[in-house]
């Protein structure tokens, strides 16, 4: 209907527009207005003035020498050649010879030339030419003296301007003869001439769109006549069809049940709605089709996306039970079946039983590679990776036989490493880094992430690795420096020489002696020192030193001596006030005033290690270590 009411409104619209250029082509004022009556400026000065000048001058028989005009008077203005035309007519009177100048008379000839052309002649060329010559030759008095006014008029005629042209006597300034004549401006003549032309364009222009929207007429009338007929049989046509519709949808509606029993949730709905548009009454319908609405959440092609979905996941279950191998769902289907939950519930239930049955396969697939990963853990020696990995198993499967069988021998692997690693201890706290070293080696290489193991290995292996260092006592009331050498140096140093013990005085030589720990014996050896050294107050220069000496060097530094042997390892203790000086090529047992506890002191393997009062510390930068209820740092020489 819609389309029908604007068809036809588009259409007459065209007809009504079709018709605006007949209609004022039919009351058009078609009758051309003549030009007015006017007197040209083309005729004024190239018959009627020149005419009028001869008639006049002859009646007063004016003859002699005349001034041309030289200046137009007046409130109109004219173009530059007016007063060039003027004296061309006054030139027509052969009786008359006019005074100009060579200039006035060269622009004369031109513009006759050009008047000449446009209007045609009023004399001849030769003529007008030789009579201008003359004036050369000319030397007696003027006779006459012409002037020009000019005014803009109004009247029942064209003619718009008015001249008036006066001849007076030169020499008496009286009036010889004057006239005025009218013309009408060329301007105003071609305005004329172009709006008659305009209006001729018009009126052809108005008849041909009159002839256009005639023919456009007839044929948008043809349009609506035949669009009209098309109606009417799209009418009946619809009639029909309709009817068919009827007589099928009444036929048809006991379908509905089968329909939606079978998942054809919107062919139901379009039925119902195809039925109640001829049965609009029908209550039972009405109600078939609500409730069909509510049963598929109001999205009842979801409904049937969620129906064909719940038919495969039921064979899903029933190949699942018989043994029958199955794909598992994909990540987009799973997607897809969520999305659905809510339109068919049939699909919910089933969904969550192959949730169930999946997340029990998941679990056992964990389970398998999970317990094949703690098994390649205890074979490859990460025993603690294997235990924890078993632990986390258990969590889920408490009652597995295999997960506790495993678990029992990778225990058992844990506690045997932990003993042998207590052994060790034991060996490490009496000094012996080097079976300790081979000890770990031994536990790790069947026990790799023992933790404490490593730590311990790795401690022995990078934590110092040299031959020296300092304990300072934190409160600063001592100093223990250990050496382990065999050959130590001792003196003051300098950019080119670095003594294992440094002395900052000026007495000190660089280097100032050398202590030699040879076997059973120690001895000492003077470096050329300037201050020299002594022993127990005798100067020497090469001599063996016992324990309870006095070492002084250079008379102004003292060390009290100690030489000790213990399990097999003989040292050297260097005592200067509370500095004390340990020197050993491996071993050292340290007894420190005041202190009743005997520290043992290590180095071996790139390692050293301090043993005290049943601990047992690994020497790294910035250790602390407690001996007795005195707190030491481990500081770099």
């Amino acid at each position: 209907m819609k389309i029908k009411i604007i068809v036809t409104v588009v259409l007459i619209s065209a007809s009504i527009a079709s018709a605006f250029y007949p209609l004022k082509y039919r009351f058009a004022d078609r009758e051309i207005p003549p030009l007015p009556e006017y007197r040209s400026y083309e005729n004024l000065m190239g018959d009627e003035l020149p005419e009028e000048i001869r008639n006049l001058a002859s009646e007063h028989s004016s003859i002699g020498y005349i001034i041309p005009v030289d200046k137009v008077e007046g409130d109109s203005e004219v173009p530059e050649y007016f007063k060039d035309d003027i004296n061309i007519a006054l030139a027509a009177y052969p009786e008359w010879k006019l005074l100009v100048s060579a200039a006035e008379r060269e622009a004369m000839i031109a513009r006759f030339d050009e008047t000449v052309e446009k209007w045609g002649g009023m004399m001849s060329g030769r003529d007008f030419r030789d009579h201008l010559t003359i004036q050369k030759k000319v030397a007696i008095d003027t006779k006459y003296i012409a002037k020009v006014k000019i005014f803009d008029i109004e009247g029942p005629s064209g003619d718009d301007r008015k001249i008036i042209l006066t001849i007076n006597d030169e020499k008496t300034g009286t009036e010889v003869f004057a006239f005025p004549i009218t013309f009408a401006d060329p301007s105003t003549v071609s305005g004329w001439k172009e709006s008659q032309e305009e209006q001729k364009q018009y009126l052809k222009r108005l008849e041909k769109g009159s002839q256009i929207s005639l023919i456009a007429l007839a044929a948008e009338g043809s349009i609506l006549l035949l669009f009209y007929l098309v109606v009417m049989m799209l009418s009946v046509l619809k009639t029909v069809a309709e009817s068919k519709r009827k007589r099928a949808a009444l036929a048809q509606i006991e379908m509905r049940e089968d329909l939606v029993n079978n998942g054809h949730y919107r062919a139901a709905l379009e039925l119902a709605d195809t039925y109640l548009e001829f049965f609009t009454e029908d209550v039972e319908i009405k109600a078939f089709r609500q409730r069909l609405i509510v049963f598929t959440g109001g999205e009842p092609k979801k409904a049937e996306e969620a129906y064909v979905e719940a038919k495969k996941i039921k064979a899903f279950l029933e190949n699942t039970r018989t043994g029958t191998p199955v794909v598992p769902l994909s990540a987009e289907e799973h997607n897809n079946i969520s999305t659905l939950l809510p339109y068919n519930q049939t699909l919910k239930s089933s969904y969550e039983e192959v949730l169930k049955l999946e997340d029990d396969r998941n679990k056992e697939e964990n389970f398998k590679s999970e317990l094949a990963s703690a098994k390649s853990s205890y074979n490859s020696g990460t025993i603690s990776e294997c235990l924890e990995k078993l632990s986390n198993l258990a969590l889920d499967f408490p009652d597995n036989r295999e997960i506790w069988n495993l678990k029992t021998t990778a225990d058992g692997k844990r506690e045997e490493a932990e003993r042998r690693l207590e052994s060790l201890k034991q060996k490490l706290a009496g000094g012996g880094i080097k079976e300790t070293l081979e000890g770990l080696d031994a536990i790790l290489n069947d026990y790799r992430d023992f933790k404490e193991a490593l730590e311990i290995r790795n401690k022995l292996r990078e934590g110092w690795t040299h031959d020296s260092f300092r304990l300072r006592a934190d409160d600063n009331s001592r100093n223990i420096v250990c050496i382990f050498k065999k050959d130590v140096e001792i003196g003051r140093e300098d950019e080119n020489v670095h003594p294992d013990i440094k002395l900052d005085n000026n007495r000190i030589s660089r280097p100032h002696l050398r202590l030699s720990i040879i076997d059973d014996k120690v001895g000492i050896e003077d470096l050329g020192s300037s201050g020299g050294t002594f022993i127990n107050g005798e100067r020497i220069e090469s001599s063996s030193i016992k324990d309870g000496d006095l070492l002084t060097l250079a008379k102004v530094i003292d060390f009290e001596v100690e030489i000790k042997r213990k399990d097999g390892s003989q040292f050297v203790i260097l005592k200067k006030g509370s500095n004390f000086y340990l020197i050993s090529p491996k071993k050292i047992y340290f007894h420190p005033d005041l202190e009743k506890e005997l520290v043992l002191i290590v180095h071996e393997k790139g390692a050293t290690v301090i043993c005290s009062s049943g601990k047992t510390w690994i020497v790294e930068r910035n250790l602390q270590v407690t001996i007795g209820s005195v707190r030491y740092i481990v500081e770099e020489l």
